[in-house]
């Protein structure tokens, strides 16, 4: 019974093209996916400031009073409507 024993290792077959794709597509996702989470995580140095795409105070308020204004225009309206 010794004799009949296989201990020779077992055939495995060389990955297809598609499994290749599969799998370093998902290693590269992976890693797309840790390089997101991280720049999350960590804090972006503030070191120039532009003022580029931020808004002052003035800015803001002006944004909210004409929005305040659209409102009242569109209930006034609607109310007309009614």
């Amino acid at each position: 019974m010794a004799a009949e024993l296989d201990f020779s290792p077992p055939e495995i077959p060389e990955p297809t093209f598609l499994e290749n794709v599969l799998r370093y597509g998902l290693f590269f996702g992976a890693i797309f996916q840790l390089i997101c989470v991280l720049a999350i995580i960590l804090p972006v140095s503030k070191s120039h400031k532009t003022g580029h795409g931020r808004r002052s105070l003035e800015e803001w308020n002006g944004w909210a009073s004409a929005i305040d204004f659209l409102q009242a225009k569109r209930t006034s309206h609607i109310q007309d409507f009614i």
